[in-house]
């Protein structure tokens, strides 16, 4: 039995597959359905994200984008989904 399903999203085919599964998986368990879309910050340590208009609002953007998507397929299966986007860094630890 699953409580909770986690789908990792990056906005390519492969992701919204999975996530198609993370539906349908969640909605046979009555599960709770989370999404992820993580801003990946530590590819472009060189880029000042400061900046208005940044490489960081368009990464931004797409994650919202990607969230919103999947939230609207999920409600369309019935099933609810809390949308997560964080920002981080590839290999980087707590």
């Amino acid at each position: 039995m699953f409580g909770t399903i986690l789908a990792a999203l990056d906005g390519s085919p492969k992701s919204e597959a999975a996530l198609g599964t993370a539906i349908d998986e969640a909605k046979a368990w009555k599960a709770s359905l989370h999404a992820v879309y993580v801003i990946e910050t530590g590819l472009h340590s060189s880029i000042p994200w400061t900046i208005p208009g940044g490489h960081l609002r368009l990464l931004e953007s797409q994650g919202k984008e990607a969230l919103k998507a999947a939230e609207a397929k999920a409600a369309a299966a019935g099933v609810s989904l809390t949308a997560i986007s964080p920002r981080g860094m590839r290999g980087a630890r707590s």
